[in-house]
């Protein structure tokens, strides 16, 4: 175990509904993957909630994880 490590999947999670900006795509059929921190950042829904509060070391990090599962996906195909 790393100290800064940082768990991106909980299996079994749920954390109930979410209303949010995806809703309005998720009633016309638009599949959603809703990628958002829990617990919910203080900020979520402030006008804080904005660039620089961003933590670009998890963007980093879920950029990794997205990257690497499009690629075994696209080559199982």
């Amino acid at each position: 175990d790393h100290p800064n490590e940082v768990q991106y999947f909980w299996p079994g999670l749920h954390v109930g509904l979410i209303l949010d900006d995806h809703i309005p795509f998720l009633n016309r059929g638009v599949r959603i993957l809703h990628l958002i921190s829990t617990p919910f950042p203080a900020v979520w829904h402030t006008f804080d909630d904005n660039e620089e509060n961003l933590d670009r070391t998890s963007i980093s990090n879920l950029n990794k994880i997205l990257q690497v599962f499009v690629l075994e996906y696209l080559n199982k195909k």
